[in-house]
């Protein structure tokens, strides 16, 4: 009894002997049929339709385009000033070179002296020495040009 009882349930669970879904399917197909259009026969010569224009690309505002550079200058910045390796603070030097902000120039002058260890400041040693050259580079770089007289 048990038995047939799971059986039962079994069947009905999948449908077994619903024929209404099998219907249902049929009638979907049907519709879809008869939506779909008829092929053009092999000789038929299809009008092209004309190219559609390129879309143009979407314009982005100034206030948009200088808070993305801001948080550029930040991030290079922060790297500059928490970078782990010399070469992390190297790369961020040459970032803020490349984008070209002169608000950057206070803390390259910083940078090019990083004094670690020693006690009291004796036995300091200058964990920056490595992008000394290229942070005065970059100062020089940023720095506002005088118009010519």
């Amino acid at each position: 009894m048990i038995v047939l009882v799971g059986i039962v349930a079994a069947l009905s669970a999948r449908g077994g002997g619903d024929g209404r879904r099998d219907a249902d399917r049929a009638a979907a197909g049907a519709a879809d049929a008869a939506i779909a259009p008829a092929p053009a026969p092999a000789d038929a010569v299809l009008p092209r339709k004309p190219a559609a224009p390129p879309a143009a690309e979407p314009s982005v505002p100034e206030s948009l385009l200088q808070a993305t550079r801001d948080q550029q200058v930040a991030a290079a910045l922060h790297e500059l000033t928490g970078g782990k390796t010399c070469d992390d603070r190297k790369a961020a030097v040459a970032r803020l070179r490349d984008l070209g902000d002169p608000k950057a120039i206070p803390a390259l002058k910083k940078a090019r002296y990083r004094m670690r260890g020693g006690l009291l400041g004796i036995g300091d040693k200058n964990t920056n020495a490595c992008l000394k050259v290229d942070a005065e580079a970059a100062i020089k770089a940023l720095a506002p040009k005088e118009p010519a007289k």
